[in-house]
């Protein structure tokens, strides 16, 4: 028996710590959810600084109708992307998520209505799931993965693409 108490105790300290220091599943879905708000509050604002704080500094952003991107050539592309449209609307929500310690995977559904500097309006939509990061108390972006959802449906029904 006396040996059995330090081995619990490890496994209650092990377990402790795989729930993401103690914080419920609600309250870890609104954390990510509010850091949804925040990127879809920075897109519409073209506030580059903002958007970019949601990244750790490694970061690696790859969407299919973009190609990938990764640590300083975030804020270049946030902003040619910013500079090349007048207005931004984006908004994004969690429909999941799994967190181990300082590690979460989240995913989730976006949309965004952009009208570019030319007039053109561009409605978009998708799927995303992010490799979230803890650092220094904060959620962060480390990997990013998003598609496009339209675009993704022309392919399926193009035959050359998928024979490819």
């Amino acid at each position: 028996m006396k040996k059995l108490i330090p081995i619990l105790s490890l496994v209650l300290m092990i377990n402790c710590g795989t729930q993401s220091n103690g914080q419920s599943d609600g309250d870890l879905k609104d954390i990510f959810q509010a850091h949804n708000n925040k990127w879809s509050s920075y897109a519409k604002s073209e506030d580059l600084d903002g958007i970019v704080s949601l990244y750790t500094s490694d970061a690696i952003i790859d969407g299919n109708a973009t190609g990938s991107v990764a640590g300083g050539e975030i804020r270049d592309t946030f902003e040619q992307w910013f500079e090349a449209n007048k207005s931004i609307e984006h908004s994004s929500n969690v429909l999941s998520f799994t967190a181990f310690g300082d590690n979460a995977f989240v995913y989730g559904n976006w949309k965004v209505n952009q009208v570019t500097n030319d007039g053109k309006k561009i409605a978009v939509r998708g799927s995303w799931v992010n490799h979230m990061v803890k650092v220094e108390y904060k959620w962060k972006s480390k990997m990013e993965l998003w598609n496009d959802a339209e675009l993704f449906e022309s392919r399926k029904k193009d035959e050359t693409f998928m024979n490819n």
